[in-house]
């Protein structure tokens, strides 16, 4: 346990950049086409899609309205000539009632050089990777993780927010600012993967109906004085916008739905957002959190959290039980981490376990 103190260097920077990067950190671009079961007619399939094999996993397909989900891209060069993937897409979103619509990242702000979820990091700490290049029957493990600015434009679009069916696929493109390469064929499509939002619990649906109402709110009559630099913000009216916009721009909330919903599924999710308030009080949360929630499709983030909380509060108390007490817990959470199987996780916790120095194509995402 003591060598948790002797890393504390690698805790504190962790636990830092991972609540840093879940507000601000851009999100790195997908297209999503959701279909409405079986005869869901997908884009037409790129020259490129025949020879590299996409396959699209996502492992929760019946989860809350709103919430953001894990998916993960397995790709595969079946061919025998390197082939280039961009990794930059727009989201083709397919409802089960209603018309296909698409999600393009940036498309709003004008700027079509952000908002694109990191699928590929890279070797460096705040680096990614736009472009793969793919060896014949070479492999490649894309994520896109439910964390609040991993996934941002993914998760941020009111339209795959709301109860229903949707049927998901991932379009990867050449990003924008890339110039084409001789071994780029045109973008790829993944299979597709149908999804339900719905709420199984009157508390539950509460708590979605409570979200609505929060997220029409306008910002400048907003009822949480302890937002920060709310008052700064445009003046915006406007209905659900999704789980993330919640999240973000209405954050003092979190308090009231911790306390008059403890029991809701909804629960975890408020704490894949940055810390507030003091250490001690978050850890509180997050060991009740966790240990009342633990088939929650979000608890390996949550556990990855209060692992590195946990030593870094222990590093601040002198020798005594609670001191010894954390350190136990920050060993258990970080080897129950480790086991985990879901790239999604791993990707997020331990970054890319496949590499031992930069990448080709690693782009330093200030840069970017």
């Amino acid at each position: 346990m003591e060598s948790l103190l002797k890393q504390h260097g690698t805790f504190e920077w962790s636990f830092t950049h991972v609540m840093t990067r879940n507000v601000l950190a851009p999100a790195l671009a997908v297209i999503v086409a959701l279909c409405a079961g079986s005869s869901v007619a997908h884009p037409a399939i790129a020259p490129q899609s025949r020879a590299v094999e996409t396959v699209l996993v996502i492992p929760d397909t019946r989860v809350l309205p709103g919430v953001p989900f894990d998916m993960w891209i397995d790709l595969h060069n079946r061919s025998t000539t390197t082939v280039t993937v961009g990794l930059c897409a727009c989201l083709l979103v397919q409802p089960e009632h209603g018309q296909q619509f698409t999600v393009e990242p940036g498309k709003d702000s004008g700027d079509s050089t952000r908002g694109f979820p990191v699928v590929l990091p890279g070797f460096r700490s705040y680096s990614s990777i736009w472009m793969l290049d793919l060896a014949p029957d070479q492999r490649q493990t894309l994520t896109i993780p439910a964390i609040v600015s991993l996934g941002y434009e993914v998760f941020h679009d009111d339209r795959l927010s709301g109860p229903g069916r949707y049927a998901i696929s991932v379009r990867l493109s050449l990003c924008p600012w890339r110039a084409s390469p001789a071994t780029y064929g045109g973008p790829v499509v993944t299979n597709g993967v149908t999804i339900e939002r719905l709420t199984t619990t009157a508390l539950d649906t509460a708590v979605w109906h409570r979200i609505a109402e929060l997220a029409a709110i306008d910002l400048e009559d907003s009822p949480f004085p302890n937002e920060g630099d709310w008052r700064s913000r445009p003046r915006v009216s406007r209905p659900l916008s999704g789980w993330m916009t919640w999240l973000l721009e209405y954050r003092g909330c979190v308090d009231e739905i911790l306390d008059r919903y403890r029991d809701s599924q909804y629960i975890p999710y408020m704490l894949l957002g940055p810390q507030e308030g003091p250490p001690e009080l978050w850890l509180e949360r997050l060991l009740d959190v966790t240990s009342r929630f633990p088939s929650s499709p979000v608890i390996e983030y949550l556990r990855h959290d209060l692992s590195l909380l946990a030593a870094n509060v222990a590093r601040e108390l002198p020798d005594s039980d609670r001191r010894a007490e954390l350190l136990a817990v920050a060993t258990d959470e970080q080897a129950r981490v480790a086991r985990s199987a879901r790239p999604t996780t791993r990707m997020f916790a331990f970054g890319r376990e496949d590499l031992d120095a930069p990448a080709p194509h690693e782009d330093d995402e200030e840069d970017q």
